[in-house]
């Protein structure tokens, strides 16, 4: 009986034996837990799945949810950071540089626990953690964390406490968790002795400082399409006509997205607006001049004035008063979805044809409504057509003779005459004499303005839209009253500008920012320098890199310790 035991005890360490080789042979990457032996192999080198659960749990928010680790995206930074370090660690073998359990210990016995990130997203990522409630070390001591490793009572470094806290953290044994710790260090002493090389001097940082804070002024004119729409558009019928039967396409595109203001019943409308600017101190002083400005017109309009001649000369509405105030057609609802233009839809749909309303109250102002006409049946698609039509022509010419004129203005400038000079010739070539007094009395018209100072960071003036390009081309120029190369786009039309003037900086501004200047500059090109290098080192190892870690879903499969204070 016991010789068939024996038979049993020598077969079941044959069966484990087997499996142990079959687990555990050279080329296969599974623990005996499930998890891979190996989270990353670069050039046949195993980097420990363990460093990476003990990477992972050091840098997970501790009340982090699932979804919220995937946003933070912990796991590809643990692995990107490990492979850095693999990198880092075999340069460090070139360099003939090494560290020892008393580097490590010097670090440890702080409460320091370092764990590598990428350097491109070292500080982003810090500071993403940091707004999770884990705040991390930066340099020079880290990417670490820190451990509460001192006794309560003396202050001093307890080896129970920290190696309690070191395995519920890292769940690794402690010559496992110092092998660790020693690559970090290692790859840590390889990163500071990249960035000690880096070196900026007085004169470089005062060239940046100087780009950066170097004032300029200018002198801009705006070309408004609004305004060329108003007074410079040629709507004649042919060429209303022309345009349309050569933008069908679009024409049809744009009657699609508008198709629904315009169903039966649709009302043509006009509108008078009397500002009211409820924000000043004395609002109620505003409100009252706003009230008799209103009744003044309201009296005129009895007296038979026509409503949109009065829109046209005491709107104040710059979109709708040189068309005398019409707002178009539109059904019930589609004036606006949904803002203060509401109560001009709903006073619009309470009139009968050819009335006004009262005073009707926006966040605008005060405004008087009338409508024109109400279009039922096949009439209300066509009025719709018609509209959309011209809309679109209006825009489109709109911004074609801004731009035109911006560019026939800059090169008047360029060939020696002064803006101003340049601006008054396009005027007199522009209006016709049948426009020429409603548009030099249009707020909108063309006259020269002066900027704020501005550094080459900021917009010249707040219209800008481009703000970056612009004021680059506005520091490439060196002579107070030279053009800037090019017209600039802003959101109302197109600008000119000219240099005002340049404002240097002073010798007692710099003396004051130089330290902190350089400093950043240098941290600056010590990131970017050790960016670099890591990017190098991986041109050269990426044909031989596999990454066994999965990017899914279950980004908590991990388990996270609890992570509170002992």
């Amino acid at each position: 009986m016991s010789f068939i035991k024996q038979i049993f005890v020598i077969g079941a360490v044959i069966a484990i034996c087997l499996v142990f080789v079959l687990e555990f042979r050279p080329g296969t990457n599974v623990q005996g837990g499930g998890n891979p032996r190996c989270a990353v192999e670069i050039q046949g080198d195993c980097i420990p799945y363990e460093h990476f659960l003990a990477s992972y749990r050091m840098l997970a928010p501790p009340n982090a949810d699932d979804e919220q680790l995937k946003l933070l995206r912990v796991k590809e930074t643990v692995v990107q950071g490990l492979i850095e370090r693999w990198l880092l660690n075999q340069d460090a073998k070139r360099l003939g540089l090494t560290v020892t359990e008393k580097d490590v210990r010097s670090y440890l016995f702080r409460g320091l626990v370092r764990v590598s990130l990428p350097v491109s997203r070292e500080d982003s990522f810090s500071t993403r953690l940091s707004m999770n409630g884990l705040p991390m070390l930066g340099l020079p001591e880290g990417p670490a964390r820190r451990l509460y490793v001192q006794d309560r009572k003396t202050g001093r470094f307890d080896s129970k406490n920290f190696k309690s806290q070191m395995r519920r953290l890292t769940n690794m044994t402690m010559t496992g968790f110092t092998e660790y710790q020693k690559s970090e260090a290692l790859a840590a002493r390889v990163r500071a002795l990249l960035r000690a090389r880096t070196h900026v001097s007085n004169a470089e940082a005062r060239a940046a400082y100087a780009a950066r804070n170097e004032k300029a002024v200018v002198n801009y004119v705006k070309l408004e399409s609004a305004f060329l729409r108003s007074h410079v558009v040629d709507d004649s019928k042919d060429v209303f006509a022309a345009w349309a039967k050569e933008n069908a396409e679009p024409i049809e595109k744009a009657w699609k997205s508008a198709s629904e203001r315009y169903t039966p019943g649709c009302r043509s409308a006009r509108h008078i607006l009397v500002r009211v600017n409820k924000l000043v101190e004395d609002a109620d002083a505003a409100e009252k001049a706003g009230r008799a400005k209103i009744d003044k017109i309201r009296k005129r309009l009895a007296t038979g004035v026509p409503f949109g001649k009065l829109a046209r000369s005491m709107s104040e509405d710059d979109l709708t008063a040189s068309n005398g105030g019409k707002i178009g057609c539109f059904a019930p609802g589609k004036l606006a979805k949904p803002n203060t233009a509401k109560a001009i839809d709903d006073a619009v749909h309470a009139l009968k044809r050819g009335k006004v309303s009262d005073i009707v109250e926006t966040n605008y102002g005060l405004h008087l409504v009338k409508v024109d006409a109400i279009h039922e049946g096949a009439k209300a698609e066509k009025v719709g057509r018609d509209e959309v039509t011209r809309q679109l022509f209006l825009r489109q010419e709109g911004e074609r003779l801004a731009a035109e004129g911006a560019k026939q203005i800059l090169a008047a400038v360029k060939a020696g005459k002064s803006l101003q000079e340049a601006v008054d010739t396009y005027l007199a070539e522009k209006l016709s004499d049948d426009r020429k007094e409603a548009a030099l009395k249009d707020e909108r018209r063309p006259r020269i303005a002066k900027s704020e100072p501005f550094t080459s960071q900021q917009p010249p003036f707040p219209e800008v839209q481009q703000s970056s390009q612009a004021a680059g081309m506005v520091f490439a120029v060196e002579k107070p009253g030279a053009a800037i190369e090019d017209i600039v786009k802003l959101y109302t039309g197109f600008g000119v500008l000219t240099l005002a003037e340049r404002i240097a900086v002073d010798d007692e501004q710099w003396a004051e920012k130089r330290r902190d200047t350089i400093e950043s500059m240098r941290a600056n090109k010590q990131r970017d320098g050790v960016v670099s290098y890591v990017q190098r080192l991986r041109k050269d190892n990426a044909q031989d890199l596999k990454i066994y870690v999965r990017f899914a879903s279950d980004a908590n499969k991990e388990a996270k310790p609890a992570d509170k204070k002992p």
